[in-house]
Formats: C-alpha cells, structure tokens, sequence
C-alpha cells in the first residue's frame, strides 16, 4: 500500500515538472546553441558558423552563446531551416525496398529520385515516392 502511494506520488511529480518544462519552453525568451541547432535541424557547428558570419545575432555570456526567440525566428525563415517535409528518409526507404543506402543516395543525387535536404538528411515526399514508383512498374506481360 505505502509503495503504491510513494509510486503515485513520483509519477505525478514527473508530470508536474513535465508541464512546467513545456510552458517554460513556450515562454521562453532566449535560446542556447544546442537548442538553435535541434530546432533549425542543422549542427551546431553551423550555427556558430553563422553567428561568427554575423548571419544570426547572438549574446556571449562567458562561454555560452543565447540566441533571442525573434532572431531564431528570422534566421529560421532567411535559411529556409526548421521547415517541416513530410516523407521518407533514406533510411526509411531501406525498410520498405531491398536497396543499399549508397543506391538509394545515387539515385537522388542522379536526379531520378526527388527528394529536399533538411539538415544532413535527404527527404523524399510521400507523393514523390509514390509516383518514382508508379514510374519503375514493370507494363503488365513485359517480363514474359
């Protein structure tokens, strides 16, 4: 009974600090890099590339760098990062077709498989995908 109470009492704590971490990110003003990178989908080697370009402002406190909420918002649009792409990675075409990685990275590179770069990975839209394949269908009676 007293374990019950004491495991009840720890899982509504974990959903108490749960709740305050999201308002807290929701209310927040300024951002780390590591924070900037996860968002925009690129490395953290790229963002501070950028802010030492003078492409996205940023405070130095001590060693750490903050990135005001507006300034991400403009550096998002300006680069085009953070946009959201439904599709297939590359990896998730691997489970649905017996192809290698390499293969697949070829045939996008080639220009027979569309898909859009976001961050390091290659995205290829559901539709996109559907129609690749609808165009490398045997006709019907060909392979006789």
């Amino acid at each position: 009974m007293e374990e019950e109470r004491t495991k009840m009492k720890k899982e509504e704590g974990l959903q108490n600090e749960a709740r305050t971490a999201e308002q807290g990110a929701a209310e927040k003003e300024y951002y780390t890099l590591k924070e900037v990178a996860e968002l925009c989908g690129a490395s953290y080697g790229t963002v501070k590339r950028d802010i030492d370009g003078g492409r996205l402002p940023a405070y130095r406190i001590g060693r750490k760098y903050f990135v005001r909420l507006s300034d991400l918002e403009t550096y998002r649009q300006r680069t085009g990062r953070g946009r959201h792409v439904e599709g297939y990675t590359v990896r998730e075409l691997m489970e649905k077709l017996p192809l290698s990685y390499a293969y697949l990275v070829e045939l996008i590179k080639g220009g027979r498989l569309a898909a859009v770069k976001v961050g390091r990975q290659y995205i290829v839209p559901y539709d996109t995908f559907e129609q690749f394949m609808a165009e490398m269908k045997l006709a019907e009676g060909s392979f006789r």
